[in-house]
């Protein structure tokens, strides 16, 4: 079995010629290599990645996610190779992005639009826009 380091340069270039660019994920799969090599492990375990991905412990959480995710995705491609590898669960380092609620005055545009909704008022007698209406109804 060929060790870890070789593994994650055949996979980033495996999926380098996919078309993916893999920029983040190549540089953290490396560190995480020799993070493993420094720790002298020679498999993948959960509780591993976990302290390789909390490591910068004043980065924000969205930040260890993400570098599980590369162990994560790893993990899960290696284990065909090598049985004893643990992959990492998708909720150990839960994160969801946020989106920002949108800000919506009352004197808005699409305020005063739903207001004035029920006030629209047409003809019923002459379809010709240039005519004066003579009787409307409301919508």
């Amino acid at each position: 079995m060929k060790p870890l380091r070789k593994a994650v340069e055949d996979y980033i270039a495996l999926r380098r010629s996919l078309g993916f660019k893999l920029r983040d994920m190549a540089t953290g799969l490396t560190e995480f290599v020799a993070f493993l090599e420094q720790k002298e492990a020679s498999y993948i375990t959960t509780a591993l990645a976990l302290e390789w991905a909390m490591q910068p412990v004043d980065h924000q959480l969205s930040d260890w996610a993400r570098r599980l995710g590369f162990v994560r995705v790893f993990a899960r491609h290696w284990s065909a190779t090598d049985p004893r590898t643990e992959i990492p669960a998708a909720g150990l380092l839960p994160f969801r992005a946020r989106r920002a609620h949108p800000y919506q005055s009352v004197g808005s545009a699409s305020a005063r639009q739903s207001s004035w909704s029920g006030k629209m008022w047409i003809s019923t007698k002459d379809s010709s826009p240039f005519a004066k209406p003579s009787s409307t109804r409301p919508v």
